[in-house]
Parts: structure tokens; C-alpha cells; sequence
């Protein structure tokens, strides 16, 4: 996906792993045929309607190039296959490796996937073979959970992200589901900042959304107005923003320098309030209307880090400015790592 949060999290488990002992490859797989987030603008016009293929064409180029920057740090920080798998020769990889993971990202949302049952390792011929790690729906309906769940019984482990995902699989497949902590958080501040080109701005309020928050954006340009600060709005949308700088291709350095040394985080987005954890930021959160969006991946990761203050609120007309005690969230994230490396070690050495 052309997704900071996708790439990031897919970097963080594969160097976790090398350093467990394991020799490790990123399968290069797509469905892209399949696939709505690459339609051309005939396949958009005629899938999503005239709205979505006008939309398509102010956003394709941005796209294409924060896509080449994307994978430009997906290649240099990890070992991707040097086959270039498709729903023809995928199967063909079954022979190659000893373990499969899927995961962590929205891997098990049958709708990004387009149904493609690939991602959920159906052309893997042996079940010790399927694991997943920190895996995550996005949503949980019926739908979801009865599609998904014909494949991952034959998984020999299975990891989620969400509480209620886990709780749905539980009962759908009588076996144990683990829940682990998203795969960025193997690695601290110090870690990722490593990465990170820090901008030209100062003194900004950074917005982070995947989807359309009239909110949000309210709340962050009262709370920029309140404190004096300009405000930075990380989209790949046609949308247009009033009164703050939008930023649409900037590179995964760029993506970890505007959290590093940003003053405030506002964000609707799993990895927007986990970049906002893990550099140590102040944030606020803002909750999906849309229930296919999926919201509990950002209240399972606020709740078992304790941070329920997080999400955004008002109070006598102002926006509630969040003071985090952060040496408590390090010990409960060093904690949920220590869980997830000995989940990943057993994979490793089993």
C-alpha cells in the first residue's frame, strides 16, 4: 500500500526478525488487477463513479511519486524477493521459504485485499508453515470475520492487533489468538529518529488523517490559534486545506521528521497516534464516524497503553491540551515488546 504506517511497520518486523536469528524476506506480492487503490481512471470512473475518478486524477501523480519514495525505503532498509509474485505464480513461493507471516497492517480487511484469499496464505500447502503477527481488520462485521476465519484455521499461530478482533477469531475458531503490539514499537524515539529529515518549519501543529475529520481540522486550527503555531497537514487527498500547509509527497524521512519535531499531533490515523507514542508527542485523537474506517485499532493500542485521555475533547470551549506521563507508557511498551519477541522467537525456532 502507498501508506507510510504500511511500510514502516512492515520495515520494523522484518529487522525484529533478522535480529531474532531468522533469514528474512519481504514476498514481493501483488494483486494490483484486483486492487481499487491502483485503478486507472476508466476503472475508478466505472467502479467508484465520476466523484472518485476526478478525485483519481488530481491525486494520481503526487501519488506516484510518494509511491516511488515509499518503496525506495522499503528496499534499502529490508530484503524484498527478488520475484515479483502474482495470483499466477504466487504458489510457486510455497516452496522457497521454511515460515510465512502476514501482517501486522489491515492484511485480514477483506475489502483492501479485494477477497484476494493470498493474504491469507491459501497457496501455502502445509499449516505449520502460517503464522500471523499483529494482523489487524480494520473493522469486525460478520462478513469479515466468517471469510477470514476459513483460512486462519488453518493457520498454525494466530496474532491480531485489536482486542475486539481477537475476541471475534477466539470464538469463530475455538483455538488461542494472541494480540501483539504493532511491530513500530520494537523500536524507540532514538531508533526512528535515526531516519528522520527534520523540516524547514518550526513551531507547527501537525495534522495526520486518513479520512475526511471536519473535527479534527476544527479542533487543530483552534488549538494553533490558541497557542500561536501554524499548522502542517501530512494527505494524499485532492482536498484543500485552508490556512495550513498541505504536504502530499513526502518521503518516509521526511513523515518521521514532521512527528519528530512536531508541537502537537492531531490525527485520525493507527500510525499517525502511534509515530505520536513513540517520538513522545502530545496528541489527540479523533475517532472515525465512518465505521468501515475501523476504529479499534487506535482504542486497543490507547487502552493497553493507558492513554483513554487521548482522545479529542473540549472543555469550556478549548480544546483539551493532553500532558502524557511517558516513562509509565515506556514501561507498558516494553513490556507488549517483550510479549511480541517471545510470540516471534517461537515462530523463529519452533
Amino acid at each position: 500500500a502507498v501508506n507510510y504506517g504500511a511500510i514502516l511497520q512492515a520495515v520494523a518486523l522484518y529487522q525484529k526478525l533478522e535480529e531474532l536469528g531468522a533469514d528474512v524476506e519481504i514476498v514481493d506480492y501483488s494483486n494490483r488487477s484486483k486492487s481499487i487503490m491502483d485503478l486507472n481512471f476508466i476503472d475508478t470512473l466505472k467502479k467508484r463513479g465520476l466523484k472518485k475518478a476526478i478525485e483519481y486524477t488530481f491525486i494520481h501523480k503526487n501519488r506516484m511519486i510518494r509511491k516511488v519514495k515509499l518503496q525506495f525505503f522499503l528496499k534499502k532498509h529490508a530484503k524484498v524477493s527478488k520475484e515479483a509474485y502474482t495470483v499466477e505464480n504466487i504458489k510457486s513461493a510455497d516452496q522457497k521459504y521454511d515460515r510465512f507471516i502476514v501482517g501486522s497492517d489491515q492484511i485480514f480487511d477483506i475489502d483492501k485485499t479485494a477477497h484476494d484469499k493470498n493474504f491469507l496464505l491459501d497457496f501455502v500447502s502445509d499449516s505449520k508453515k502460517k503464522y500471523s503477527y499483529a494482523a489487524s481488520s480494520g473493522r469486525v462485521d460478520e462478513k469479515c470475520i466468517t471469510e477470514i476465519s476459513k483460512y486462519l484455521k488453518d493457520f498454525n499461530m494466530v496474532s491480531v492487533r485489536e482486542k475486539g478482533l481477537q475476541e471475534r477469531l477466539i470464538k469463530s475458531l475455538e483455538k488461542k489468538v494472541y494480540r501483539h503490539v504493532d511491530p513500530t514499537f520494537f523500536y524507540n524515539k532514538k531508533f526512528w529518529s535515526q531516519y528522520a529529515i527534520p523540516p524547514k518549519e518550526k513551531n507547527y501543529i501537525l495534522i495526520y488523517t486518513l479520512s475526511k475529520s471536519k473535527d479534527l481540522l476544527k479542533a487543530a486550527r483552534d488549538f494553533a490559534k490558541e497557542k500561536g503555531k501554524k499548522i502542517i497537514i501530512i494527505s494524499g487527498r485532492a482536498e484543500i486545506f485552508t490556512g495550513m500547509k498541505k504536504v502530499t509527497r513526502a518521503s518516509i524521512e521526511e513523515f518521521l521528521g514532521y512527528f519528530l519535531y512536531a508541537d502537537y499531533v492531531f490525527t485520525n490515523s493507527f500510525h499517525g497516534t502511534a509515530f505520536s507514542i513513540i517520538m513522545q508527542k502530545n496528541f489527540s485523537v479523533g475517532l472515525h464516524k465512518d465505521e468501515k474506517m475501523g476504529n479499534g485499532r487506535m482504542q486497543t493500542l490507547l487502552d493497553v497503553l493507558g492513554l483513554e485521555e487521548c482522545y479529542l475533547k473540549y472543555e469550556d470551549g478549548k480544546v483539551v491540551e493532553n500532558q502524557i506521563a511517558y516513562k509509565e507508557v515506556e514501561k507498558i511498551i516494553k513490556k507488549e515488546v517483550e510479549c511480541s519477541e517471545e510470540y516471534l522467537a517461537s515462530i523463529i525456532n519452533n
